[in-house]
């Protein structure tokens, strides 16, 4: 394919230029915040900051209309007898997701749902009992008032569709305006979704989903009847009832995995060009192309990198042309194209 020779061929050029440069490619920026207690739980979206600290509050601060102004909102009446176990933010940064383990044995997870314009969460009863441990948003479908058609994952390897509102609507005290479970990786184990996402192809009715657990990634791809018809995505999961879903394993003892997807402009929408995702062999890296796929898979062109040191990140970003590791101490970056270590901060843990 000569475009995507000339492509990946100014793509190197263009990073053989940038490590050329005596100049960082990665910099801190400093918030001007100064917690109170220790910090559990940090999310950013769209400029939005949304901290979870040790004393059941939440810390927004939103950099882009008020970066020196810190809202804090008290959980503590809400999540009695209950601990954060996650925080999800949309990629507009208007709608947050808390999912909640009970400090009990016998106790039920929980889910809560925050709206940017509000400071009370709303109980998700619908998905009680349910530990949400991964979350799809829709960026094209979400509203001021709706997060548009969400799935999540569970702990137990659940794949649910749902929609939640800030409304309070008359006839309904439900925060779910539906709930519906679409697939069933777990079979009653515990098997975590580590990492969902789903997208629509443009100008296709054609839409996939990415799922992750510690040890395998599976894709999911169909084509829905109606865009307006709930849950959006059933038609696509019922392609796997009777066959075996795709997916690819690799071995490993970690609990844990992480996927994370790099955005860039396709024509008037924001859509996932590349993809990491941290196992313990290693990142595997690759483009999403829905269109160039075998039918089963709309990733191309992957490759596993090796991780810089004998130590697993705790989670890992991709950019454009690196990829961000998270360590108990330090941030390393590496470029995609040629493995090299481009950025190594590490912080003292005595100042917080």
């Amino acid at each position: 394919n000569t475009s995507r020779e000339v492509k990946m061929i100014g793509t190197t050029q263009f990073s053989n230029e940038r490590l050329a440069e005596d100049v960082p490619i990665f910099q801190k920026m400093q918030v001007n915040f100064t917690p109170k207690h220790p910090l559990t739980h940090l999310v950013v979206a769209n400029n939005n900051i949304v901290m979870a600290m040790a004393n059941r509050s939440l810390i927004r601060i939103d950099l882009s209309s008020a970066p020196d102004n810190q809202e804090e909102i008290d959980l503590n009446k809400t999540i009695h007898g209950a601990k954060i176990s996650n925080l999800f933010l949309d990629p507009t940064g208007r709608h947050l997701l808390i999912s909640l383990k009970s400090n009990n044995v016998d106790g039920q997870a929980e889910l809560l749902y925050l709206s940017k314009k509000s400071v009370r969460p709303k109980i998700c009863g619908k998905i009680k009992g349910n530990l949400v441990s991964s979350v799809a948003f829709s960026e094209e479908l979400s509203t001021e008032s709706s997060t548009g058609p969400i799935v999540l994952g569970t702990t137990l390897g659940l794949i649910m569709e749902t929609d939640l509102s800030s409304d309070d609507r008359m006839f309904s005290k439900d925060t779910e305006l539906y709930h519906k479970q679409l697939f069933d990786i777990g079979k009653g184990q515990h098997v975590p979704i580590t990492g969902l996402e789903y997208h629509s192809v443009p100008n296709t009715t054609k839409y996939y989903v990415i799922a992750t657990t510690p040890h395998r990634m599976y894709q999911f791809q169909g084509s829905i009847n109606n865009s307006s018809d709930r849950p959006l995505l059933q038609n696509i999961f019922n392609n796997y009832l009777n066959k075996a879903a795709r997916f690819l394993e690799f071995p490993s003892n970690l609990k844990f995995s992480s996927l994370s997807m790099y955005y860039s402009q396709q024509g008037k929408r924001r859509l996932p060009s590349h993809f990491g995702w941290l196992t313990e062999p290693g990142l595997y890296t690759g483009q999403i192309d829905p269109w160039e796929g075998d039918g089963d898979s709309v990733t191309v062109e992957c490759q596993l990198i090796n991780l810089p040191d004998q130590n697993i990140p705790k989670n890992a970003l991709v950019t454009e042309f690196h990829v961000m590791f998270l360590y108990a101490d330090r941030v390393k970056g590496v470029c995609l194209l040629n493995e090299q270590v481009v950025f190594d901060d590490t912080y003292d843990t005595s100042h917080g």
